[in-house]
């Protein structure tokens, strides 16, 4: 899947990116991004925190200009009260939905059209204690599943991804509860009880889980099926003129 000078997203359609952020390129990216982007990048107190976050929001831009064929620097977001982003200049482009995490030296971009979307990936650190923290914060059925998986931490990752790739499509983040939502990997389907997210009885919510780089889990939530889904990777290197 190769990044042409204007992408196309046919109704239904559902695209993941991956791409690795080099940070000596960063400073590609400054020129895109807007001064409140500048802004956000200046709070951060490392300089290698700061250059992944030029990077994916200019990534972000370049791919968002391919589809809504505007020039990168131009594109105008705006935030809901959780601070989800959405497209407000060109005109054109208010139907494009997309979603972005980065975890470590990755970034996952989502994009889809008329429909929410979200996305999360994760670098798996085994460090962690999976069990412990998926019976803190998970149901029963999902810490069933992963108690009884032979790699117990990466299976808490599977989970963790598809949850908050879910909560981030419905443009709440982790002011949901985890534990009042199930996660169904196998039938990529997210069970939500009547009430707890306006309309949650009225939307039906796939998830599914992507191929991501070695040693990172990553998946995408959407609206209603995801059956039309492609994934790629983007080159941070690539030329980002329009």
């Amino acid at each position: 899947m190769k990044i042409a000078h204007e992408c196309v997203l046919p109704r239904g359609a559902v695209h993941a990116w991956f791409a690795r952020l080099n940070c000596d390129d960063a400073f590609r990216f400054a020129s895109l991004l807007s001064s409140d982007e500048i802004s956000r990048a200046e709070r951060f107190r490392f300089a290698p925190d700061r250059n992944r976050f030029v990077a994916t929001r200019g990534l972000l831009r370049l791919l968002l200009s391919r589809y809504a064929d505007c020039k990168p620097e131009l594109l105008k977001f705006a935030y809901t009260a959780y601070g989800k982003p959405w497209l407000t200049v060109p005109e054109n482009s208010s139907r494009i939905s997309f979603n972005v995490s980065h975890s470590s030296d990755l970034a996952l971009f989502g994009i889809t059209r008329e429909r929410r979307i979200g996305v999360d990936v994760e670098a798996i650190s085994h460090a962690i204690e999976g069990e412990k923290l998926a019976a803190r914060f998970f149901n029963a059925a999902e810490l069933s599943a992963i108690r009884s998986a032979s790699d117990s931490c990466a299976e808490f990752y599977r989970y963790w991804v598809a949850k908050e790739a879910y909560t981030k499509a419905v443009g709440r983040g982790l002011s949901i509860p985890l534990h009042e939502f199930q996660v169904d990997r196998s039938a990529e389907k997210v069970i939500v009880p009547d009430g707890l997210v306006e309309e949650s009885n009225a939307i039906s919510w796939s998830v599914c889980e992507l191929s991501a780089p070695a040693g990172y889990v990553a998946a995408l939530s959407v609206e209603g099926p995801c059956s039309a889904l492609s994934c790629g990777h983007v080159n941070p290197s690539l030329d980002i003129t329009v």
